[in-house]
């Protein structure tokens, strides 16, 4: 079993594949593991932390929000070359 999500740990566009390893906190994640009673799968963390130092927002108001434009592109590229780099 594998997942991608969102991950505001990561700056944005980056992205770590790992096992059983996630974020401290994500509610949606959280919600998977409990429904598979397990946490033992492979995660495709895609970085979408591109917040200005010293910005004011609260991650969950980030997470949230509306990407630009330009955000969107970027990211369908990053995730797109991650996946076929690393043959999640």
């Amino acid at each position: 079993s594998s997942d991608l999500h969102d991950d505001l740990d990561i700056e944005f566009g980056s992205w770590k594949i790992q096992q059983g390893r996630g974020p401290k906190v994500h509610y949606g994640l959280i919600s998977i593991e409990n429904s598979l009673k397990t946490s033992d799968f492979k995660r495709l963390r895609i970085g979408v932390d591109g917040r200005e130092p010293g910005t004011q927002m609260s991650g969950g108001d980030y997470v949230l929000a509306q990407f630009t434009k330009d955000e969107l592109a970027e990211l369908q590229t990053r995730i797109f070359r991650s996946l076929e780099s690393e043959l999640f």
